[in-house]
């Protein structure tokens, strides 16, 4: 727990902390700016947050960079350190007189908190767990209507997932969940290859029984011609080896890249016979019409004109090199493979048309069964991702019914101790990646604010949430009896609890004694949190 902070500015040099509530009262006035939600900032940045060198930045301008010497007790144990302003990502271990003895990582610093907070949990850091529930003046998590924002345009999906690690029942989402990535990384490789033809498959079902269909001849036609050549000396088994087909497969693909070749060339040459043509074939008639137009301007355009022309028969020439180069080179590698094609293929006894045309039909029903396979994977592939989706959904409304009914049976615990009339208790409800907190039939301010407080108080109760921090914001619209029973709720717990809180007096005795006895720091006009005050001055 945090036990003290201490800094030079502070009009009280030490400001010391208990266990469980611990309360920052303004005076009977509601004064404002005296450094009430200031010190709740400045215990966030204890916290290891940096808002309050963003949201208080007016501070540092008028005091200067200022550091802060602080000390938490874990396990009886006290541990000493400083942070400051000027340098507020490096946290000094320190002596119990507050020398330094080493440098610490901001970032180390938060692990370390966590670890003695006992708040280690699956994919949630220290600041994940705790800033949601930091809700001071100037940050977007003081929305009432939706207690699980974090910051502006957060998601709701993401709140509720970071809610699930907050109540320890991630882990077995995180598995379902990366295997679901996996399989959607899978299908996202797949359709890349077959959209850049680096592989092919039967594109819907049609195709698929197309496919069929012509495996189907192929194979009846295959038979027929391994009957002719069952008589002679090579077996049916050699001439269909991989061997052959691969190099058959080969020779197709090569032919089919060698007609693409020709007819792009074929379009170059096109291109390189079209005659220069001229922006204006007769400029004199042209002058006949606009009698004002600049003859020396036209030939100019012209002569640009007709340079850029060259420039491109020069690029076409060159691309038409290239091509009957990389033509000529695809005719040498099918040369290459009838060769061994023809060489595999010497059987004197054997009818070399059937041969050669038993390969080739073997070779395409080959082709139509590989696009049929991998249709056949992609079909799996979908049904597999499709059903961990589906297994994943269950498991999430599993986890956040589970969730919400802890929440809502502690919230009318609560919500029971501080009312004895039939008001309706808060709700809160997860509705797959979106949820709501309300009380049915009363959609007042005061309300809403009392269900965020007990919502907020509910979490800490049931989770390893080792703080809370209430700004008045939160309070000051919630009528007095129902503030002094969430004063007792707030007094009632062991972790630590900070608030900030106006006008004691006009609460009950027994309430502002309460507020009295938990109060760790009073300020008002006459004495406000720092040493200069600057709020007023022009």
């Amino acid at each position: 727990m945090l036990k003290m902070i201490e800094c030079e500015k502070f009009s009280s040099r030490v400001i010391f902390f208990n266990k469980g509530l611990n309360i920052i009262a303004g005076d009977e006035v509601a004064s404002n700016s005296i450094g009430k939600t200031t010190m709740l900032m400045i215990i966030d940045f204890i916290f290891g947050g940096g808002d309050y060198l963003t949201k208080n930045s007016d501070t540092v301008k008028h005091l200067g960079h200022h550091e802060f010497c602080f000390r938490f007790l874990f396990n009886k144990q006290d541990y000493f350190f400083r942070r400051g302003t000027k340098t507020p990502d490096i946290i000094y271990i320190c002596d119990e007189k507050y020398t330094m003895l080493e440098e610490k990582k901001l970032s180390d610093y938060l692990k370390w908190l966590q670890n003695k907070y006992d708040c280690e949990l699956d994919g949630l850091s220290f600041r994940g767990i705790v800033s949601r529930f930091f809700r001071i003046y100037g940050r977007a998590n003081l929305d009432e209507r939706t207690p699980l924002k974090s910051y502006e345009n957060e998601k709701m999906a993401d709140s509720i997932i970071d809610l699930i690690k907050l109540f320890d029942k991630y882990r077995l989402i995180s598995s379902y969940q990366q295997k679901v990535s996996e399989l959607d990384n899978r299908k996202k490789i797949v359709n890349k290859a077959e959209k850049v033809a680096i592989i092919d498959s039967a594109v819907n079902i049609t195709a698929y029984k197309r496919n069929q269909k012509a495996i189907q001849h192929l194979s009846e036609e295959i038979e027929v011609l391994k009957q002719n050549i069952m008589t002679h000396s090579m077996g049916k088994e050699a001439l269909l080896s991989d061997e052959l087909l691969e190099l058959q497969n080969q020779k197709n693909k090569l032919v089919i890249s060698r007609n693409k070749q020709r007819n792009r060339l074929r379009k170059n040459k096109e291109n390189i016979a079209l005659k220069k043509s001229r922006i204006f074939d007769d400029i004199d008639q042209l002058e006949s019409f606009f009698p004002e137009v600049d003859k020396s301007r036209i030939n100019d355009i012209e002569q640009f004109h007709l340079k850029l022309t060259d420039i491109l028969k020069d690029e076409l020439n060159s691309s038409k090199r290239e091509l009957e180069a990389g033509i000529r080179k695809i005719d040498q590698e099918i040369d290459a493979l009838d060769l061994e094609l023809s060489q595999l293929l010497e059987v004197d006894s054997a009818p070399k048309y059937s041969v050669s045309r038993l390969i080739e039909l073997s070779a395409a029903m080959k082709n139509y069964e590989e696009l049929n396979k991998r249709y056949d994977d992609k079909k799996i592939l979908k049904e597999e991702l499709s059903l961990r989706r589906d297994e994943l959904v269950e498991l999430k409304k599993a986890s956040t019914d589970e969730i919400s009914q802890q929440i809502n049976q502690q919230m009318l615990l609560m919500f029971n101790s501080m009312y004895t009339d039939k008001f309706n208790p808060p709700r809160f409800e997860i509705h797959e990646k979106a949820y709501s907190l309300k009380t049915d039939n009363d959609t007042g301010t005061g309300t809403a604010f009392v269900s965020l407080i007990l919502f907020d108080l509910s979490i800490l109760k049931l989770t390893k949430l080792p703080s809370l921090v209430h700004d008045l914001p939160l309070l000051k619209n919630i009528d007095n009896d129902a503030m002094e029973q969430i004063i007792k709720l707030y007094a009632g717990n062991e972790k630590q609890i900070f608030i900030a809180i106006d006008k004691i007096e006009s609460y009950s005795k027994a309430t502002s004694k309460l507020i009295l006895e938990n109060r760790v720091l009073q300020l008002n006009k006459g004495k406000n949190l720092f040493i200069k005050s600057w709020k007023d001055k022009n």
